[in-house]
């Protein structure tokens, strides 16, 4: 690689070329600063790579943990699973952590791993594209605050940028006249007072069951417009005491057992996800119980009452949601908007319904998780208009006709029973291997066969039809023209975790 400003070690540099456009040279280049960039610098770090650079959008660490920072908002994994296993912390306040918590663990991790030397904030990438020639990435990225671009060559490159990044709002007739405030759950406005304000809430997902408890009380009135009504459990949360906190830095042997007897709890679940819906079954007896004690009330239990297979949607956790709908502020609509006005919503029986703010807890555009970059492989091949029928992947790590390209969190690894944090620790080990080769043996390319990319997206598909998953509702789960579930692995995390311990290099083709 010849760029016009080269860099030390550590990935940094120093500008040759005052007046253009920067140039900068390292082995790997990572995107994204969340637990999925963080953890690929640890492994690299570990296994001796020391030339890489983050780059990273905002001016912080935190990924999604950073973007989400609403009223109420809180991790629904455990803390001590929902965090690296090379950095595990005894002292989280409760069993599920709140944001702020876990964007201070990222914090310290990036401090302790000696990872923020590494990290370029406030560089959005732009485009990616491969050189087959020379068997390196170009990535352009735009400085947020001058607009200056930089370009970084780099042999290896990782898409660390996550999927809950991209906020999905949706599009109303006549969402542009309204003459209050709206904002998605992402973009939390912290300077709009809300007590005393008339509020509607569009979305019941996992966002909206966290927000709503935590400003029903401030408001004068709530409507909540519901288009589909979730599976919701009750959420087993509790702080840790001063003396349990101790205990656990005293003996991290006791820590890490705590870790596995939360992971196994958790990976039994998979066997009602993906093996034997019918377990399902008795698990939705359970949590209409819960429904009908919460909610006395029949008639706005008919509207709570979930109509989809559990499980088909992700599974919500929450001890105050219906607390808080059943609260005399609070009325659930379940009509379908047909459009927005200047003084509220109006839905399709006609009703307007007059608010003064207008808060979206509509998920992410999870599919489209890459749709703010356009990544070119061989043959300029886009990435994006490559998935546009179905994402196909090989272990939802790399992509035929993308050499030297490692996703993170990418297509068929996502999880709906357990911690995802598992699967980016095995995603970074293995993405770290096929560089160390890369770098070893001095290749121009490693680039994953078509037929080995075809044979797991077929076995993925197959196991996903015999899922809940597949029970016939819409889901965030699915993508592509097709709809197909292609977000989710289907089958135990420590399943995936063996098939990705050690790659199978003959599903490679390795090219000098």
């Amino acid at each position: 690689m010849a760029p016009r400003e080269r860099t030390s070690a550590d990935g940094t540099s120093s500008d040759t070329s005052a007046g253009r456009a920067r140039v900068v040279d390292v082995e790997v280049l990572i995107v994204g600063a969340g637990f999925s960039g963080l953890a690929m610098g640890h492994y690299l770090r570990r296994a001796g790579i020391a030339s890489f650079r983050i780059l990273e959008k905002a001016d912080e660490v935190g990924g999604t943990w950073r973007e989400n920072h609403y009223p109420g908002a809180a991790c629904d994994v455990p803390s001590h699973l929902y965090s690296f296993s090379f950095d595990p912390d005894p002292g989280w306040s409760r069993a599920y952590s709140p944001q702020g918590e876990i964007l201070q663990y990222l914090r310290d991790v990036a401090r302790k791993e000696d990872l923020v030397s590494h990290i370029v904030f406030g560089a959005e990438v732009i485009e990616s594209r491969f050189d087959e020639a020379r068997g390196v990435w170009s990535t352009v990225s735009r400085d947020a605050k001058t607009g200056a671009s930089t370009t970084t060559t780099s042999r290896a490159l990782v898409l660390g940028n996550g999927a809950l990044h991209i906020p999905s709002t949706p599009r109303f007739e006549g969402a542009e006249t309204f003459a209050g405030a709206q904002f998605h759950s992402a973009k939390w406005d912290h300077d709009y007072e809300l007590r005393g304000k008339r509020v509607a809430v569009v979305g019941t997902g996992a966002s909206a069951i966290q927000f709503v408890p935590a400003i029903q009380g401030e408001v004068a009135h709530m409507t909540v417009f519901q288009r589909t009504a979730p599976w919701v459990v009750p959420k087993n949360d509790f702080a840790f005491s001063s003396r349990t906190k101790a205990l656990l830095q005293a003996v991290p042997a006791l820590q890490r057992a705590y870790r596995a007897f939360i992971y196994t709890t958790s990976e039994l679940q998979a066997y009602g996800f993906v093996y034997d819906p019918r377990v399902m079954k008795l698990l939705s007896k359970l949590a209409l119980r819960f429904l009908a004690k919460e909610i006395p009330n029949a008639t706005l239990r008919a509207k709570l009452t979930p109509t989809f297979v559990m499980g088909c949607k992700r599974i919500l956790l929450s001890n105050d949601w219906y607390r808080a709908l059943r609260q005399p502020n609070v009325d659930v609509i379940t009509d379908a908007i047909a459009r927005i006005e200047p003084s509220g919503v109006r839905t399709k029986d006609g009703t307007l319904h007059e608010v003064d703010a207008i808060l979206y807890g509509t998920g992410f555009a999870v599919a489209d998780y890459l749709s703010s970059m356009k990544i070119h492989g061989r043959g300029g091949v886009e990435l994006n208009e490559s998935w546009k029928k179905q994402p196909e992947v090989y272990l939802g790590i790399a992509v035929s006709g993308f050499p030297n390209l490692f996703l993170m969190m990418g297509p068929a690894t996502g999880l709906g029973h357990n911690s995802i944090i598992f699967m980016i620790e095995a995603q970074a080990r293995y993405a770290t291997q096929c560089i160390r080769r890369l770098e070893d043996e001095g290749l121009r390319m490693l680039d994953v066969t078509r037929s080995a990319q075809e044979a797991f997206t077929r076995e993925v598909q197959e196991r996903v039809k015999k899922t809940v998953w597949a029970s016939g509702c819409a889901s965030w789960y699915q993508a592509g023209e097709t709809q197909s579930v292609t977000a989710l692995w289907p089958g135990f995390t420590f399943e995936y975790w063996a098939r990705t311990r050690h790659p199978r290099w003959s599903a490679y083709d390795a090219i000098r």
